[in-house]
C-alpha cells in the first residue's frame, strides 16, 4: 500500500469536499435547495433547540453534490441533543450542521410538503450516514436520526 493510500485510509473524511457557497449564490441557496427564501431562520431556531450552548453565530452554507446543509462556524465540535430522547452527543461541526439542517427540513416538510423537500431529506440522511461512517461517528448519527 502506498503512503498516499495509507494517508487516505487513515483520514477518510478528507474524501468529502464540501463546497462552501459564497457571494451571490448565497442569495439563492435557501430557495434553490429548501424552497423557502428564509429557511435560515428555521436553522437558527432548530440550533437553539438542539445545540447545547448555542447563542447565535456565523453559519456557512455548504453543499456536497446535490445535497445542501448549514454548518455553524467557530468550533470544530458541538454537543447536540436529541429532543426526543434527551441524549447528548459530541460531534464535529459538519455532522452537527447536517443534523440541524435535517431536523429543520423535517419540520419544514410538515407545513410545506413537497417532493423537492422529500428528496432533500432522503439525500441528506444518506449523506449523514455515509459521512458519519467515514469519521467514526455512526453511533452519534444513529442516536440523532433513528
Amino acid at each position: 500500500m502506498s503512503t498516499q493510500t495509507q494517508t487516505q485510509t487513515q483520514t477518510p473524511a478528507t474524501d468529502y469536499n464540501f463546497e462552501e457557497v459564497i457571494g451571490n449564490e448565497r442569495l439563492q441557496f435557501n430557495h434553490k435547495y429548501f424552497g423557502d427564501c428564509i429557511f435560515d431562520i428555521k436553522i437558527f431556531n432548530m440550533a437553539n433547540q438542539i445545540m447545547i450552548g448555542y447563542n447565535g453565530g456565523m453559519w456557512s452554507y455548504l453543499k456536497y453534490k446535490d445535497v445542501a446543509f448549514y454548518r455553524l462556524d467557530g468550533a470544530k465540535q458541538f454537543v447536540v441533543r436529541n429532543p426526543f430522547s434527551g441524549d447528548q452527543m459530541l460531534m464535529n461541526s459538519e455532522l452537527a450542521g447536517m443534523i440541524v439542517t435535517l431536523y429543520a427540513l423535517i419540520l419544514h416538510f410538515e407545513k410545506y410538503p413537497t417532493e423537492k423537500i422529500v428528496e432533500q431529506i432522503d439525500s441528506l440522511k444518506d449523506l449523514i450516514w455515509d459521512y458519519a461512517r467515514t469519521i467514526g461517528q455512526v453511533d452519534q448519527a444513529f442516536k440523532m436520526i433513528d
